[in-house]
């Protein structure tokens, strides 16, 4: 062999290990829509001893209805039907709606905006330094009105002091609208920030009619088309709502007969910790109860009645949660429409455009989620008491470092940790919100913000 076979050997040797030192970057797949049931209408469909667990679910419901009926009739000698409660807990229901539509109407100005900022920007096209600064403007003024967004429903539950049921609407709907309109411009500024007028004829700018729909639509994914079912079944909603109806009737009842009663006399007389603590284990199941019957409502009912309205094909709201084996599986699978919004938005985004690692975009997904909720809630109840976060989290790692094969055992494992998750976390925040009722305290103070009440005083317990 010469030296010129030699050569080329070499060259042909160093080529090879360049390629391999190259790691083809594949991008994360995107959301797909397709026509399809949500995963319990089939199995009510197809399977009819799922149906009969729905059956028991609903017996269960009703005797727990009668039980609480026949308790405030001859204990109390006054029965409320659970009614009382309801119109309670979801008072000022009038000041909602019209602070929901200022959200709404503000929604819609954003669109505008975002309108006047493409439209304006191709005027600008052959200025590169002022297209550069009226894109930063803007961009800042996105940051600016989200921020402002979240502040104005925190403005709202606390002027007009909301029941936890009604400010819950308030500033979950905030929420929604937050992340559609993220989702819009994110999806909507690509191709126009790409557009070129010389050789595209049409700007790509949504029409408000596509932005609207999207509003209502049950996902928080943008697209400008979804695909459509053929008719609306008025018979199916009909029967979603009065499953709508009889949830909340139920819930309140579960509030009523058995929450209510154990904590309401905290702060009036003295409570044991093993009397705390007793409480709160036997609460685990009503706790799950009250879990199980939010899952069916929000992520089963409510979404179907909005996606028949709008016939609105791809239904995949949560997937088999009830079987998963982890947390990781759990928080991936019962609702998929958060999730989808927090794999495209925060994890898809900073992997591919912020750091090459999943391990970086997991934790910030699950830490822009975390923050999220616990703002919900200190804004929902009045005070930060982030037992849910603790609570989970606490489970989080016990799961990561016991390792179990039997995935019997670890189906049952994990539903064990739900109910005991539901339960501590239903009660303590009764516990605590009947503390702030019944014990006087500092409501401006910062301590008094972030450290719940009935821990800190000291009269209380013993």
């Amino acid at each position: 062999m010469d030296s010129g076979d030699d050569q080329r050997s070499e060259s042909e040797a160093k080529e090879i290990a360049g390629r391999k030192s190259v790691v083809k970057y594949v991008p994360l797949p995107e959301k797909q829509f397709v026509v399809r049931n949500s995963v319990l209408t089939d199995l009510f469909d197809d399977v009819p001893d799922i149906k009969t667990i729905r059956h028991i679910f609903v017996a269960i419901l009703i005797c727990l209805g009668l039980s609480t009926v026949a308790h405030d009739y001859f204990i109390k000698r006054e029965v409320h039907f659970g009614v009382t409660l309801i119109f309670t807990g979801f008072g000022k229901f009038h000041i909602v709606l019209f602070c929901w539509m200022i959200l709404m109407i503000l929604n819609c100005l954003s669109f505008a905006s975002f309108g006047f900022w493409a439209k304006t920007r191709i005027n600008l096209l052959p200025k590169a330094r002022i297209i550069k600064l009226w894109d930063i403007t803007w961009l800042v003024t996105y940051i600016v009105f989200q921020i402002c967004y979240f502040m104005l429903a925190k403005y709202f539950v606390n002027t007009f002091r909301f029941p936890p049921p009604s400010a819950c609407t308030v500033l979950l709907e905030q929420i929604r609208f937050s992340m559609k309109l993220h989702s819009f411009i994110r999806t909507s500024a690509g191709p126009i920030l790409w557009y070129k007028p010389h050789t595209e004829s049409d700007l790509p700018l949504p029409n408000f009619s596509e932005y609207f729909y999207f509003l209502f639509a049950p996902t928080i994914i943008f697209r400008t088309n979804y695909p459509r079912t053929s008719c609306i079944r008025w018979k199916f909603i009909f029967c979603s709502t009065l499953e709508i109806l009889g949830v909340i009737v139920c819930q309140s009842f579960i509030f009523h007969r058995i929450f209510i009663p154990a904590y309401e006399d905290f702060g009036r007389r003295r409570f044991t910790w093993d009397e705390l603590i007793v409480s709160f284990l036997e609460h685990a199941l009503p706790g799950l109860l009250i879990y199980v019957s939010d899952f069916y409502l929000i992520l089963h009912s409510m979404q179907n009645i909005f996606a028949e309205l709008l016939r609105f094909g791809d239904r995949l709201f949560h997937r088999d949660w009830w079987n998963c084996r982890t947390f990781t599986e759990f928080f991936r699978n019962w609702n998929v429409i958060v999730h989808d919004w927090l794999y495209t938005y925060i994890y898809k985004d900073i992997y591919e455009h912020v750091v090459r690692s999943k391990g970086v975009a997991k934790f910030t997904t699950f830490l822009v989620s975390a923050i999220v909720h616990e703002w919900a809630f200190t804004h929902m109840f009045g005070y930060f008491f982030p037992l849910v976060f603790i609570f989970f989290m606490l489970f989080v790692m016990m799961i990561m470092f016991i390792k179990i094969r039997d995935e019997t055992v670890v189906n049952i494992l994990f539903w064990i940790q739900l109910a005991l998750g539901c339960g501590f976390l239903v009660s303590g925040y009764t516990l605590e919100f009947f503390a702030r009722q019944n014990i006087p305290g500092d409501t401006d103070s910062l301590k008094d913000l972030l450290f719940p009440r009935w821990l800190t005083c000291v009269d209380c317990i013993h």
